[in-house]
């Protein structure tokens, strides 16, 4: 699974609706000093989409960062009873927001 890291991207468009204006407004200038651009921020995406090394070694299941380094997940990610956990409360919300 690629990660793009920090991006700075329009996503954060509503945060001010969100988090108020000060924390909206601190994000924004963090994503302005140290984030990377979207073209940058795809990168490791396209890496692991098109590498040749990848479907060469048939790697699967693995985590990379920027740009094409594999990295071992945080514990977190791999403990199953939070991805059960996670899977559970995602099944439900989808379910709740088709029924709206």
């Amino acid at each position: 699974m690629p990660h793009p890291g920090f991006v700075y991207t329009d996503l954060q468009r509503n945060n001010k609706d969100t988090f108020g204006s000060v924390a909206a407004n601190v994000y924004d200038l963090a994503g302005k000093m140290c984030a990377a651009k979207p073209e940058v921020g795809a990168l490791n995406q396209l890496y692991c989409a098109t590498s040749p090394e990848i479907e060469e070694k048939d790697i699967r299941g693995k985590y990379f960062v920027p740009v094409g380094h594999e990295m071992r997940p945080s514990p977190y990610a791999l403990d199953e009873e939070l991805q059960e956990k996670l899977w559970a409360f995602s099944e439900k919300l989808v379910l709740e927001k088709i029924k709206e």
